[in-house]
């Protein structure tokens, strides 16, 4: 049998789908309604400790955590994904569309993480927020990934001092993952 996506293996050989070089015995398990490893399990739950919230925006912006943190969608338009699902991704029209989990206690910590696969069409004119957390205490504290004057930057506040790490960003059209993490006790962020 031929190897047809070129993965190094074969359907004789375990490859569940031939045509996805993505997907073969061994590789990483994601969250995407896809048996990546080939074991015969879609989407084996790959972290749950301290998982506040998961948005696998599978027709709907609900949180899939099992927390019933849902969010929910101002403006936003259902779209296809970076593997061609279609109704598994939003676009937004870069002036008034976002999607927004309300304020519960469980984001209510100092170290997190988040994350989201992105693309955009066009270079923006203005600030455009990829990922933000924020909250009101005696002052507006935010840590967040923004499209900025060409690049991807990550702002962090904390309401008096702010901290600006640019990053470049990648071509339009090309899908690209963001992840901050960020760990208040040891003054630690990850881009």
């Amino acid at each position: 049998c031929p190897d047809l996506d070129l993965d190094g293996f074969t359907t004789s050989e375990g490859d569940c789908d031939d045509n996805n070089a993505d997907v073969h015995p061994g590789a990483d398990e994601i969250c995407n309604g896809v048996d990546d490893d080939c074991d015969g399990t879609t989407d084996e739950p790959v972290l749950l400790e301290g998982l506040v919230a998961y948005y696998p925006f599978s027709g709907n912006t609900n949180d899939e955590s099992g927390l019933g943190n849902h969010a929910v969608s101002f403006n936003a338009t259902l779209t296809t994904d970076r593997y061609g699902n279609a109704n598994n991704a939003y676009v937004f029209n870069g002036s008034n569309s976002w999607i927004e989990a309300p304020d519960n206690v469980s984001f209510h910590t100092s170290s997190f993480s988040v994350g989201a696969w992105v693309s955009y069409d066009a270079i923006p004119s203005s600030i455009q927020v990829l990922l933000a957390k924020s909250f009101l205490s005696t002052s507006w504290e935010s840590n967040g990934i923004f499209y900025l004057y060409g690049a991807v930057n990550t702002i962090v506040s904390d309401g008096t001092n702010g901290f600006y790490f640019p990053a470049t960003a990648p071509a339009a059209g090309d899908w690209f993952h963001i992840l901050e993490v960020f760990d208040n006790e040891t003054d630690l962020l990850k881009i």
